[in-house]
């Protein structure tokens, strides 16, 4: 048994005689708080500090955890012995930590309840004498301001809810990414993507096109509906990068059912052409063939489905035949079709 260890079990046996826990509290609490806790009410609280690392001292720590009945209303006390034979300075920010988890464990604990109050006694019996540092978290800074001061340990919700889309406007390069993370979750419709897209507009290319990624990766309507909603609202550069986003897409998509369907395809070819070849050779080239074959045939189609609906936003032939891939004389046949 090391040190530590011999430390914890004592201390945390002795405190677990609620005579010794009475008296403990009575003899370190402040007066005028001691006198309003019902000490009858002292029990041991289940928890799971005792197993938490410590990420500073990088040891385990022993933790004691009391409930107790202050002014009729519950309240944890929380008792933490310091082994350490040289006083460390970060104690502030430890304690803060032991009594985070404390109450992060008894609110897994009492999922129903309501947090208590917690109040933590660090029992401190080093070599150094007394100990040296303050238990102010503000003591490890220097100087801070007042308002620095207000801000520690106080985390800042940003609700994005409570900011209407015109003060977002007002938020320069963040805009985009206001907006977007704003409405991500929403029902996907036309008029939710409108402002998404409308957002775009006010970022630089790059931030354009991650929004545009992200805003495909959720959005699950069909193509040629999330392509003409983008050509009204985006320039022909952004529409190129739809295009060729959406291509990158499909064509995964198509690879994944090309593949399932060519394998198929390709054991039937393999086997008929195993007969004549030998079985093992003919369904490995079969497979092959059939797989080729079926991305070949996907890609192609999904391809003419992005340029159909891009001629029908009246874009470019040039800058269709760059975005899909497709030559011209393949565009000129697809837009007669569109005009029978």
């Amino acid at each position: 048994m090391n040190k530590f260890t011999q430390h914890d079990n004592f201390f945390a046996k002795s405190l677990s005689q609620k005579e010794v826990a009475k008296d403990f509290f009575k003899a370190y609490l402040p007066e005028a708080f001691r006198d309003q806790i019902d000490f009858d009410s002292l029990q041991l609280e289940k928890s799971n500090t005792k197993f938490v690392k410590d990420c500073i001292g990088k040891h385990t720590i022993a933790d004691v955890l009391f409930k107790a009945s202050f002014q009729k209303q519950p309240m944890l006390l929380l008792v933490h012995i310091e082994h350490l034979s040289s006083p460390n300075k970060m104690m502030p920010l430890r304690a803060v930590n032991y009594a985070a988890s404390a109450l992060l464990d008894y609110a897994e604990i009492h999922p129903k309840e309501r947090l208590p109050p917690i109040v933590t006694l660090v029992y401190y019996h080093g070599k150094q004498r007394p100990y040296p540092y303050s238990m102010e978290v503000e003591s490890l800074f220097e100087g801070l301001s007042d308002t620095q001061k207000s801000l520690i340990l106080k985390p800042i919700l940003i609700d994005l809810f409570v900011y209407n889309d015109k003060h977002l406007y007002t938020h320069g390069a963040m805009t985009t990414v206001d907006i977007l993370q704003k409405y991500i979750f929403d029902k996907p419709t036309h008029h939710t993507l409108k402002k998404m897209l409308k957002s775009l507009l006010h970022s630089n290319p790059q931030m354009r096109s991650f929004g545009i990624q992200y805003i495909m990766n959720r959005y699950d309507s069909p193509e040629y509906d999330f392509i003409e909603t983008v050509s009204k609202h985006l320039d022909k550069e952004d529409i190129m990068t739809v295009a060729e986003q959406m291509e990158q897409r499909i064509r995964k998509k198509v690879e994944q059912e090309a593949i399932e369907r060519g394998l198929q395809e390709g054991i039937q070819k393999g086997i008929e052409k195993g007969i004549r070849q030998g079985m093992k050779q003919g369904v490995r080239q079969g497979m092959e063939q059939g797989v080729r074959q079926g991305m070949e045939q996907g890609i192609q189609k999904e391809r003419q489905i992005i340029a159909k609906n891009l001629l029908m936003n009246g874009l470019d032939l040039n800058l269709i035949a760059k975005t899909t891939g497709l030559d011209l004389v393949d565009i000129n046949q697809l837009k007669k079709q569109l005009t029978i």
